[in-house]
């Protein structure tokens, strides 16, 4: 039987940033950094600038522009 420990995978999971996810997402769709940012109407700043959260507001232009992203916010129903 396989009695290897999956602990350290689910932690290097949780341990990516929401940008971190984003960008991800960015080079899966090969795009720039700078085309995801025009198409969800935000700063390309947004992306590269420090923290690991974004507001509210990006987020939601960035829901109503790729609504195949899984971000928790659906401003077409009313939640986000």
């Amino acid at each position: 039987a396989d009695t290897r420990s999956t602990k350290g995978t689910s932690e290097a999971v949780m341990s990516v940033t929401p940008k971190e996810r984003l960008r991800q997402f960015i080079a899966f769709r090969e795009l720039t950094q700078r085309k995801f940012a025009h198409k969800a109407q935000i700063s390309a700043g947004v992306l590269r600038g420090g923290g690991h959260t974004l507001s509210m507001t990006s987020v939601r232009k960035i829901g109503n522009a790729f609504p195949e992203l899984n971000i928790g916010c659906s401003p077409a129903r009313g939640r986000c």
